[in-house]
């Protein structure tokens, strides 16, 4: 087929694919020509045409931005609106099917307009591996936290917070009246003209002046606390362009100008503090800044190298792989639960560290195999009769459950025990945050053990991969 005989081709695809893709959705739902259920629906409820106006605009600009991609967004678009019809006048079905395709759509337009990492990118993150690999040497327990407290900016940066509002006898905060140590006055101007205020929960914000692209003037980090069930974190970065903190280029190249004001579209990273294990440290490397964002669990750190002031989607990233030397204290101070000290026998002790040596290497664990470790059933307990001897089930989502397993006193009494612990999270003076649950299977009730983990990295490895935006 010849060049114009293809672009023939194309031009009727796109002519037959767009008039439903384009008229229903570029614009949104002109609701004096509604006609089906799920129109009628969406044109009788507010939050589903703010929803459709919404999405109007992301398939708008990813038909506009994508142009080599057209013919497949259209078609996605075509028969997604073939699926919307599906909900008739459901209105949360609609709304999910909404949410859903918004996603998508902002999926492909991060991933289309993202930063491509370049080759000095790719020496940064090798400097950091080499980095890490040098303080293995002398730390294998935290080689990583070493490595990234080595490199981080400190003397360039200034950092200050909102102040409690003595109007609201302290209980909300706001962006402070005078000029915090540190801030020079023409960045304090700065300030004031773009009036910045990082809001969060009560107004608990933190700010960061730093010069993230080189050009002598420093940016602004800015730090939200947000609540939530995962007392979450908003990191956003704003550029100092013409006498302002503004929104970076690279990221209004997507902004959603209706957006919920909620919604920022400089965000760079989020923090979950309950539920994870998440931090970042910003460091320079090759002469570039870099937010190093380290997301955690049982046996592993990713460490991914952010631009600050670009869209991250393909991004370098070390990960560090460990194995544990697991113990379980004789002496633990509020054992079964309990405030006091328990001291457990000999025997005990070496039932269990011997059980737990089957969790210390997290590469060689067996993670959702569907079997779960359980005693035999105890006498009088009928068969059919709720088996409490089948383990644990489900734990707190703030936790992470490292493994179930079984153990024996004097081969005749079986035990359950379970190894939570908090994602990973270690320090070098405590080690590895962990938790064994012990309990008998005829019974609903466990005890808790403390116990200490320490660790050593026995594996690195660099790349490219996903960063899990926000």
């Amino acid at each position: 087929m010849t060049y114009r005989a293809m672009a023939h081709r194309l031009t009727f695809l796109l002519a037959a694919l767009f008039p439903l893709a384009m008229t229903a959705s570029a614009a949104g739902i002109d609701c004096a020509r509604a006609r089906s259920p799920s129109e009628n629906a969406i044109c009788l409820d507010a939050s589903l045409q703010a929803l459709d106006a919404r999405l109007a605009r992301r398939f708008a600009k990813a038909m506009r931005l994508q142009t080599v991609h057209r013919p497949l967004i259209a078609a996605a678009q075509k028969q997604w609106l073939a699926r919307r019809e599906s909900c008739a006048g459901d209105v949360q079905c609609l709304s999910q099917g909404h949410q859903q395709r918004i996603a998508e759509l902002e999926a492909g337009l991060r991933a289309f307009v993202a930063y491509k990492p370049d080759a000095v990118d790719m020496a940064a993150l090798n400097d950091l591996r080499l980095a890490v690999e040098a303080w293995r040497k002398t730390r294998p327990d935290v080689p990583l936290e070493r490595a990234l407290a080595a490199l981080a900016i400190e003397k360039e940066a200034t950092a200050f917070s909102n102040e409690p509002d003595a109007k609201e006898y302290g209980m909300r905060s706001r962006f402070p009246k005078r000029r915090p140590a540190g801030v020079s006055k023409d960045e304090w101007d700065a300030l004031k003209r773009s009036e910045v205020d990082g809001g969060g929960e009560n107004g608990n914000a933190s700010y960061l002046l730093i010069d993230l692209d080189g050009d002598g003037q420093r940016d602004l980090v800015v730090d939200s606390y947000v609540g939530g069930t995962g007392l979450f974190n908003w990191v956003s970065v704003l550029q100092r362009r013409h006498g302002r903190f503004m929104e970076h280029q690279a990221s209004a190249s997507t902004s959603d100008q209706d957006a919920s004001p909620d919604a920022s579209t400089s965000l760079l990273y989020s923090l979950n503090g309950r539920g994870s294990n998440q931090s970042a440290h910003w460091v320079r490397l090759r002469g570039r800044v870099y937010a190093a964002y380290t997301d955690s669990a049982y046996g592993v750190d990713n460490a991914y190298l952010l631009r600050p002031l670009q869209l991250n989607d393909q991004v370098p990233m070390l990960t560090l792989h460990y194995r544990y030397r697991l113990s379980v204290p004789r002496l633990q101070e509020s054992g079964n639960g309990g405030a006091g000290r328990t001291v457990l026998s000999l025997e005990t002790q070496a039932v269990w560290q011997n059980a737990l040596k089957a969790l210390e290497n997290p590469l060689a664990l067996k993670r959702d195999d569907g079997e779960v470790p359980s005693c035999p059933r105890p006498e009088g307990i009928p068969a059919d009769a709720a088996d409490s001897s089948q383990g644990f089930g489900p734990s707190h989502y703030s936790v992470e459950i490292v493994g179930d397993f079984t153990a024996w006193f004097d081969q005749k009494d079986c035990r359950l025990g379970r190894l939570i612990n908090r994602f990973g999270a270690y320090t070098e003076k405590d080690g590895l945050s962990a938790m064994l649950l012990v309990k008998k299977p005829e019974d609903e009730d466990y005890e808790t053990f403390t116990v200490v983990g320490r660790r050593r990295v026995v594996k690195v490895h660099s790349g490219l991969a996903s960063f899990p935006s926000n």
